[in-house]
């Protein structure tokens, strides 16, 4: 079935509209960026296979794919799109509302508060995120049961193809067949198929990258910053659209563990509540953090910089109110300046637990200090598939780019943070406020076994609130 017409427009108009790029121009009215013409001009082909590798906040998916979702409707009436991602919320918070902001132009299709659009002539878009291959190969294209003279042509793009499962590429390509393929991610890390499309696999794909210069949007002082923090370490090149990273070595926390936790989280149990705070009062750069758990999930409540004691107590003591805790309920490092935060919360009545990432590990045997214990039962956890995590950028970089390094005695040890500072990886403040907030908050002894005091009675602050 030929693409659809637009009515009362001449033939060059026509030829115009009927390409992806001159529709998001002509009828969305979207102004695109260069790289991104060239992606869809190469998206109009039947049979392509294209491979978009953009820099963060490039509008990869809220113009590019969503330009090209609607223009597939739009132009085959019968056809079918199936967009999947590693992580269901970027199709709902991502994908759908950029869908949606065009509706009004679509009158006569039928739009659902699930992933799914319908066209007049029974066409559609659904969104999927599986971790089951049988899933996805339910789609193909074909032509209508009730006229095999009407055509129905599938696209499959895979969003954040970085992140995919490994086997979406044997469906896709060896089961689906699609018309059109469409992959779409940052960068990431040098492995999968996404990585491959870019390179041992570039003969298969058309590849196009968007760099953030390439964007106007994004200014040359956001592109400093990145490079600031980040330049030394390979991340900097992902975000910005550079290229590829390679695997961080001997790291504690592996990357795909972070994605396994992200893109396909467990229920969440409510149950112990433990807040994890690691401080920073200087102007270093370093962060104060506040992390939240509830059972199973971790929240982070608040990251921020202040310089002076002062100010930084205030804002910690703001975030403890807000969240209705119990000084026992918190934890905080007091190695180096944290001893001094900690002491002057105990004078505003706030007595909370002191952990000290120095002290001896509850297994001395194994462990070299609490540090160290504490990141390497993190990745346990995350392993066992047990926790629910906050889908922050910075958190996910910090987690992996912490190395293993040789401990004394043939125990497990973690670089510290000066060593990450000298390979150019900042201080894991939001790492380390995550992880304590992961720790038990209770049942350990004074000056043994994470760190950790017993709970302290009730105080100052739990008569003055009422608690």
């Amino acid at each position: 079935m030929p693409p659809v017409k637009l009515k009362y427009l001449n033939e060059s108009r026509q030829k115009y509209l009927a390409t992806p790029q001159g529709f998001g121009e002509g009828f969305l009215g979207i102004n695109f960026y260069p790289v991104q013409k060239q992606v869809l001009s190469a998206l109009y082909k039947e049979g392509c296979q294209v491979s978009f590798a953009s820099c963060n906040d490039g509008g990869k998916t809220a113009i590019v794919l969503t330009t090209f979702i609607l223009w597939h409707l739009q132009m085959f009436p019968a056809g079918r799109f199936v967009s999947t991602s590693g992580k269901y919320d970027q199709i709902i918070q991502q994908l759908m509302p950029s869908l949606w902001q065009f509706k009004k132009k679509f009158p006569s299709w039928h739009w659902y508060d699930i992933p799914y659009i319908e066209t007049e002539c029974g066409g559609f878009f659904t969104g999927i995120s599986t971790k089951k291959p049988g899933l996805a190969e339910g789609y193909h294209a074909g032509t209508r049961s009730d006229n095999p003279l009407i055509d129905c042509p599938l696209a499959f793009a895979s969003d954040e193809c970085k992140s995919s499962e490994p086997w979406l590429e044997g469906v896709v390509e060896g089961r689906i067949h699609p018309t059109r393929l469409f992959l779409l991610s940052s960068h990431g890390y040098a492995e999968g198929w996404f990585y491959n499309s870019h390179t041992i696999r570039k003969q298969d794909f058309q590849c196009f990258t968007q760099r953030a210069e390439d964007c106007p949007h994004i200014t040359k002082q956001h592109i400093e910053n990145v490079r600031r923090k980040w330049g030394r370490s390979g991340l900097a090149d992902s975000i910005l659209g550079h290229g590829f990273m390679a695997l961080v070595e001997n790291a504690v926390i592996d990357y795909k563990q972070i994605d396994v936790a992200l893109n396909n989280p467990p229920e969440w149990k409510t149950g112990e509540i433990h807040c994890g705070c690691d401080f920073a009062w200087s102007n270093d750069g370093d962060e104060s953090t506040v992390f939240l758990r509830n059972g199973n999930k971790i929240t982070m409540e608040d990251c921020f910089r202040v310089e002076g004691l002062h100010p930084l107590c205030d804002r910690l003591i703001q975030n403890f109110t807000r969240l209705r805790l119990l000084p026992h309920q918190i934890s905080g490092d007091e190695g180096g300046g944290g001893q001094l935060v900690m002491d002057e919360l105990d004078r505003r009545g706030w007595r909370i637990n002191r952990w000290n990432n120095g002290s001896p590990a509850k297994d001395d045997e194994h462990f070299q200090d609490c540090k160290s214990e504490c990141w390497y039962n993190f990745s346990e956890l995350l392993d066992m598939h047990g926790l629910i995590l906050p889908n922050d950028f910075d958190l996910r970089a910090q987690l992996i780019n912490r190395k293993r390094v040789p401990g004394t005695k043939g125990r497990l040890a973690i670089e510290t943070k000066r060593d990450m500072k000298e390979r150019g990886v900042p201080s894991p403040d939001r790492g380390d406020g995550c992880i304590l907030a992961a720790m038990p908050n209770s049942g350990w002894e004074a000056s043994s076994g994470m760190g950790f005091i017993k709970p302290c009675p009730m105080g100052v602050a739990e008569q003055r609130m009422g608690w």
